[in-house]
């Protein structure tokens, strides 16, 4: 009897704990635990990082990604002081100078959609002005100048930076030096030739050199790496009509130098 009553007790004891909870209370404070952390993840994730002011901003790589996220929503001033940040706090971001470059020479193609109009000046006032006025130079050419020399450092530490050397292309090709853009781009599609990016853009500076069939291969290449390449689709239209326009002269010249025979 003394044994069933111990027994009821302690069944008893138990019910009564688990309804106040201190049994399972390790295991529901752990999924409390889990519940709280993957809601503070989601809210961190959700979080506009543009709102954390730039003065506050101590790292480059940050500054950079705000200064995307305002380049994306195409508020370009803001980007471009986001750009400045990241090059102050490390001037060796090669991406920053580039992404800087890019932000302004938008802002300069659109100042000078609306620029005002010259107003007429005498020959003397004229004169007097030129050598007063050096040319300045644009904020994107100092911008391109600089991502070139940190992508240089970047390559030279690094021969296989396939990255590196597309985006050192890119910024020889900003400032019309096409003879070192392609030495870098061909670097690139050699180190990471399934590339569609790298492809298109080594198609765009062969182009420029009159290299039609190169460029149709290139081209190519990098369409049927991502049939959805928009570029690389409109690059190869312009690369065909110019092998047409050269095969078409060439024609001719046959012809012209049958005649004469």
């Amino acid at each position: 009897m003394r044994k069933i009553l111990i027994i009821l007790c302690l069944g008893a004891t138990a019910f009564w704990m688990v309804g106040c909870g201190f049994v399972g209370a390790e295991s529901t404070d752990i999924e409390t635990a889990d519940k709280i952390t993957a809601k503070a993840k989601e809210v961190e994730e959700e979080k506009d990082i543009t709102e954390t002011p730039l003065e506050e901003v101590e790292s480059a790589e940050t500054a950079l990604e705000i200064g995307n996220v305002f380049f994306d929503r195409s508020q370009n001033d803001k980007a471009i002081a986001a750009y400045k940040k990241a090059t102050k706090l490390d001037p060796e971001l090669a991406k920053a100078h580039f992404q800087l470059g890019v932000a302004y020479a938008i802002k300069e193609s659109e100042q000078e959609l609306i620029a005002a109009p010259v107003v007429d000046e005498t020959e003397e006032d004229s004169d007097k002005k030129k050598k007063d006025n050096k040319p300045k130079k644009p904020n994107s050419e100092i911008a391109f100048e600089n991502a070139i020399t940190a992508y240089k450092k970047v390559v030279r530490k690094d021969k296989k930076n396939a990255e590196a050397y597309y985006n050192l292309g890119r910024s020889y090709n900003k400032l019309s030096e096409d003879k070192d853009a392609k030495k870098a781009l061909e670097k690139a599609v050699k180190l990471e030739p399934e590339n569609s990016e790298y492809q298109a853009e080594y198609g765009e500076i062969l182009i420029k050199f009159a290299k039609y069939d190169l460029a149709i291969r290139a081209l190519n290449k990098s369409l049927k790496i991502d049939p959805a390449n928009s570029q690389a689709a409109s690059l190869l239209k312009k690369a065909k009509a110019g092998k047409k326009r050269v095969d078409f002269g060439a024609e001719k010249l046959k012809q012209r130098a049958a005649v004469k025979q």
